[in-house]
Order: C-alpha cells, then sequence, then structure tokens
C-alpha cells in the first residue's frame, strides 16, 4: 500500500474520531435540565404550531420561522421530545462543524480542515451547545455551508454551486438575521480575484452566478413569506427587535465591546495561536492566498458583535470562527514544513523555526486550557433536580395532556408534554422589562386558555408586579416544590354569587366571591368582583369595596385600581371577565350588626363615580352597587 492511500486511510479516520468526539458528550446529555428559556421556548413554539396554533398572530416569536419548522418536521416524524429536538439540532450543528473544516481544507489543503475541526473540538462551550434547542447555531450551520458551496463554485466553476450557497444562505436569514453579516465573507468568497485565494479557485463569479445566487435565495425568501401571517410577523420580527434595540443606550455598545475582550482573554490560548498563525500564513507565499476570506469574516463578526443589542454570551463563539480556521491553515503549513524537513527536502530557516516554537506552545497551552476549564453558566444543570423533578410529575399528574399551563419555565412543562399558553411562551427579562408583557396579560393568558396550574419556577414571572399575588388570591390550592409554586386553578373562574350591573357603556359587573361567610370584627374578608369589558374605554378607572352601616358610616374598605392595580382598566380586552380580588380588613371596632357590602368605580383623581345601573336600567343610589348583606359580630 502507497503512503499516499496511507495518508487518506489515516485522514479519514481522524475525521471519523473527530465526528465521534462532537456527538459523544451531546449523545450522553439529550435528556438534561439546561437552558430553560432558550430551548423551551423552541420546542414549545415547534409543538404548539404542530397543535394548530398560529405562529406569530398567537404564539409569540421574534424570528424567522424556520427553525420552527424544522422542529415541527421532526416532531411530525418521531413525536415531540426533548430527545427528538435536541438530535435534530445536534444534526444540524454537525452539518456546521463539518462546513467549517470544508472552508479551512479549501483554503489551506485537506489536513488544515482536519486541523480546524479539531481545534474547534478544544473549545469547551462546543460539545456542551452542539444539541442545545437554540437559532443561532444551526443558523451558522446554513451560514457555514454557504460559504463552503460558494468555495466549492470557485474551484468546480458549475453553477449549481452558487445556487446551493444563495439557498443555505437564504436558510440562514431564515432562522437567525443577525447572521446577515456572513454576507460579506460570501461575497468576498465569489468576487475577489483569484490571486486572493488558493490556484484551484480559478472561476469568479459573474452577473449570470451572482443572478443565480440571488433567485435562489429570493425565491425561498418568498416562500417563507407567503407561508406565514406576514402582518404579524413583521409585528415581531421587525418591531419588536427595533422596539427593544432603540431602549439599550450607546453606552451598551461599548458594554458589548467589553464582554467580547473578557471573552477573547478567556480564549487567549485560541487567540495567541490564530496570530501567529496569521503571521505564518502571511509569510508563506503559497499560504498567504485565502487570508483575505477570514480577515473579512473576523472583521464582519466583530463589528456585529459590537453593534448589536443585546449581546448574549452564547453569540460570542461566533467571533472564534475565523480564528479556528486560521489556526487550522496555519498548522497545516507548520505540518508540511516539519515533514519537509523530516524527509530532508528543506531546511528550516531561522524565521521558520521562530514561528515553529509559538506555535506548538499555542497547541500545547489550548490542550491544557481545555481540560482545565469548566463553563458552568453554559452548561446548565447536568440533571433534573429535585425540585423540578417533582414538579414535572406534578404536571403530569394533574394537566390532561390537551390543556395547557402557565409558568415561566416551558422546557419543564414540554418535558412533561405539556404545553404552554402561547402568549407565554416568550416569559422572558427581555419582553417584560420592554413592556410588552405585562401582569394583566399573563393573567388574561391564564383566564382565556384556562390554565389549570401555574407554576412559578425561574424567577422571571416574578418579575411582573401582582401576577403571584393575583394567583394566590384566586386559585383553589398550592404546592410549594422547593423553589418552585404551583397554584391550582378550577376554570371557569366564576362568581360564586350573580349580580348584573353595568358601570356606564364600558363595564358590566357579572357577579362575585367571598372568600369567607362568618366575620367577626378585625377580619379580613377577600372580595373578588368579576368584570367585563363591554365598550370602549381609554380610562384607567379605580375601584371602591366599602362595608358600611345603616347610616353609610364605612367599617372596612379596599381602594385602588383593578387587579391589585397591575391591569388598569384601560388595558383590558373584550370578552374577558377577569376575578379582580380586594382584600378589605373590617375595622376592630366595628360593633356586631348587620352591614351592606358596597362596590363601584370613580375616576381618579377627581373621584367622580361611574354610573351604576341595574339590568333594568335604574340606576344604583350614589352609583354605589350593594352585593349584599353581611352579618358582623364583635370580637
Amino acid at each position: 500500500m502507497t503512503g499516499r492511500r496511507w495518508a487518506t486511510i489515516v485522514y479519514w479516520g481522524l475525521w471519523g474520531l473527530a465526528v465521534t468526539l462532537y456527538l459523544a458528550w451531546p449523545l450522553t446529555h439529550l435528556q438534561a435540565y439546561a437552558w430553560s428559556n432558550d430551548e423551551g421556548l423552541y420546542v414549545q413554539r415547534a409543538a404548539l404550531a404542530n397543535a394548530r396554533y398560529p405562529l406569530y398572530s398567537e404564539t409569540f416569536f421574534n424570528k424567522p420561522p424556520l427553525f420552527i419548522w424544522i422542529l415541527q418536521a421532526a416532531f411530525r416524524l418521531a413525536g415531540p421530545t426533548l430527545t427528538v429536538a435536541r438530535l435534530t439540532s445536534l444534526s444540524l450543528t454537525l452539518c456546521g462543524f463539518i462546513a467549517l473544516g470544508t472552508i479551512a481544507g479549501r483554503l489551506w489543503g485537506r489536513w488544515a480542515g482536519l486541523t480546524a475541526a479539531a481545534i474547534l473540538l478544544a473549545l469547551p462551550e462546543v460539545p456542551v451547545r452542539a444539541h442545545a434547542v437554540t437559532s443561532d447555531l444551526p443558523a451558522l450551520a446554513f451560514a457555514l455551508a454557504a460559504l463552503g458551496t460558494a468555495l466549492a463554485f470557485r474551484r468546480y466553476g458549475q453553477r449549481a454551486w452558487v445556487a446551493i450557497s444563495g439557498a443555505a444562505f437564504a436558510a440562514t436569514l431564515a432562522i437567525h438575521p443577525m447572521l446577515m453579516y456572513t454576507g460579506l465573507p460570501l461575497l468576498a468568497i465569489l468576487l475577489l480575484p483569484s490571486h486572493y485565494l488558493p490556484a484551484e479557485a480559478r472561476q469568479r463569479a459573474n452577473w449570470r452566478d451572482l443572478a443565480a445566487f440571488a433567485g435562489v435565495g429570493a425565491g425561498l425568501g418568498l416562500i417563507v413569506l407567503l407561508a406565514i401571517d406576514r402582518e404579524a410577523a413583521f409585528t415581531w420580527i421587525f418591531g419588536y427587535n427595533v422596539r427593544t434595540a432603540s431602549d439599550t443606550p450607546l453606552a451598551t455598545w461599548g458594554a458589548n465591546w467589553v464582554q467580547m475582550i473578557g471573552y477573547l482573554r478567556q480564549r487567549w490560548t485560541l487567540v495567541a495561536l490564530a496570530a501567529t498563525s496569521v503571521i505564518l500564513l502571511a509569510v508563506e507565499p503559497r499560504a498567504r492566498r485565502g487570508l483575505a476570506v477570514v480577515a473579512t469574516w473576523f472583521l464582519a463578526t466583530a463589528v456585529t458583535l459590537v453593534v448589536w443589542s443585546p449581546v448574549w454570551v452564547h453569540y460570542l463563539l461566533f467571533l472564534t470562527l475565523p480564528m479556528v480556521a486560521a489556526s487550522g491553515g496555519g498548522l497545516a503549513v507548520l505540518g508540511t514544513w516539519v515533514v519537509a524537513v523530516c524527509r530532508g527536502k528543506h531546511r528550516l530557516t531561522p524565521w521558520r523555526a521562530a514561528l515553529v516554537g509559538p506555535m506548538l506552545a499555542g497547541v500545547i497551552a489550548m490542550a491544557v486550557h481545555r481540560f482545565g476549564e469548566t463553563m458552568p453558566y453554559l452548561t446548565g444543570e447536568p440533571e433534573w433536580a429535585e425540585d423540578r423533578t417533582a414538579a414535572r410529575e406534578l404536571l403530569r399528574a394533574a394537566v390532561p395532556p390537551d390543556r395547557l399551563v402557565a409558568t415561566d419555565d416551558p422546557l419543564l412543562a414540554f418535558a412533561a408534554g405539556r404545553l404552554v399558553a402561547p402568549p407565554l411562551t416568550e416569559a422572558s427579562h427581555k419582553q417584560i422589562d420592554s413592556g410588552l408583557l405585562t401582569t394583566g396579560k399573563a393573567i388574561e393568558s391564564v383566564l382565556r386558555y384556562r390554565t389549570p396550574i401555574v407554576l412559578f419556577a425561574t424567577g422571571r414571572l416574578e418579575r411582573l408586579p401582582s401576577f403571584e399575588s393575583w394567583v394566590s388570591a384566586v386559585a383553589a390550592g398550592r404546592d410549594d416544590l422547593g423553589r418552585l409554586r404551583a397554584y391550582h386553578l378550577h376554570h371557569p373562574l366564576a362568581p360564586s354569587r350573580s349580580v348584573e350591573s353595568s358601570l356606564g357603556d364600558e363595564i358590566a359587573l357579572r357577579g362575585y366571591s367571598l372568600s369567607r361567610d362568618e366575620l367577626q370584627a378585625g377580619d379580613t374578608l377577600t372580595v373578588t368582583l368579576f368584570w367585563e369589558r363591554t365598550g370602549l374605554m381609554d380610562n384607567d378607572y379605580h375601584v371602591f369595596v366599602h362595608l358600611a352601616d345603616e347610616e353609610e358610616r364605612v367599617w372596612g374598605q379596599h381602594d385602588g385600581q383593578p387587579i391589585l392595580g397591575a391591569h388598569p382598566t384601560s388595558q383590558w380586552a373584550m370578552g374577558v371577565v377577569l376575578p379582580d380580588p380586594h382584600p378589605l380588613q373590617i375595622d376592630l371596632q366595628a360593633p356586631a350588626g348587620t352591614y351592606d357590602l358596597v362596590v363601584g368605580m370613580y375616576r381618579w383623581p377627581s373621584l367622580e363615580r361611574l354610573p351604576a345601573a341595574r339590568p333594568e336600567g335604574n340606576r344604583w343610589p350614589d352609583d354605589r352597587i350593594t352585593l349584599t348583606t353581611l352579618e358582623v359580630s364583635a370580637r
């Protein structure tokens, strides 16, 4: 067997080993609990879409739909499970892993591609994120495929390759528009003169090639637009992202820069190896070709990360890929030198010897650094904690499969085989802080979708003022599961006592419930009023609940905005009956006797009461609706 054939066998064997190492950690952690909101919102949206809850118009999503469609297809074929979702994501990122090696191989030879793959494996976040059900790495996989097929076009000159590159780039944008910056290195590959690329890259794109690239990409984009609710999609994809970006001060750009520098310092071994590799490639005449592509790639990535708002820590991995490709090229050239010197074909010149030492030191330092480093903020919790396991089993036992739940841990709900109410699939800090998810919207979601359980698990829903207080007030029971709290609701949440009255032309009182029947002076009575918006309303009214004697002296009252001040009347939706709890403390000095429980609404700060009318049309005296009379005993 010839030496060339042995080299080929070793090459493909090492590629097989690299792929095995890439898959090893993810395949043993397919059921791990990690990235509860990031992964949970994607699997929930795909499962909700399969359950015919429309994306964008009902289910919140602020990115294009392709990744959700891919997950939907996987769920239809193999079932909506966490394992299926993670295997789907792993398959896509594996293609990206191979594509990165292909890019480095096209630029500096096949051993450069294999070496780049090995270097990528040395980054600690790669194996723990390879199977994460998030959009950034799958989108990156398509972007790398676009770059690799563009290089194939430059080599073979066949227009099919440039068409495939256009399709892959369109798929990139149809998953995550942030990766639009990869269009710059893509154009560099297609349009740079041949002397900037390896000698095999002869075919430069002409206008027909660019038309094929753009035509395929535009065609796929048109298919996406025709398949979605365009108005709702543009509202969320553009309106939401522009709004949240505009809320970010320019100072954040400086913070992005600081975060990037911190990340690169943490990756100092890769930075040193890449810098030395660039020097080595630049001084080697046959190897300097391709550096323009990598330089364009790196600068486009850096600029995008500086201005993107917000830049999450997992986006910073994008910055390493051009450095990984350059490092693979540098080590491949170094290996060529060493082999040539060992065979006596070349002498090791002083300047080459000066580069060999730092390159080898960089490889050793990177290996030592890799095995000595842990990144818990990326790995998440490797196993299910006891409280989350208990919550998962509670959801399975207490929630029928056809019912939705309300929770800030969509991954936990999905693992239990339950779907989250569509508006709550993005109960994130970003959406809450931007005011797009309010307490009122969360309450209306609980009521509209009749969620039998509201689970507080991650702290996100706690950022909504008074939401848990409202849930606690209307819940039939509560389970404490360590740090987690599950409230049971019996739907429909309806009044136990009927009273029909209207307040102006805007609001109707449908009834009420009392927390207790036997009362003593000093007790606290919770009066839950059931309101429904019936007309146009632009004002924020206040509610009064009074316990008054026959002489209209008040011995207990609760005044304020409805829903514990968390959901103003101007934001009420039509057709939703809202339970509005009011804790009313009876005066400790209240004498024993019979009292009227009266309610109403008024404008603030004028204190002008809204006209309160009975069903037959005549008004209540003083616009006070009398709910009932109560007996209060002296303490």
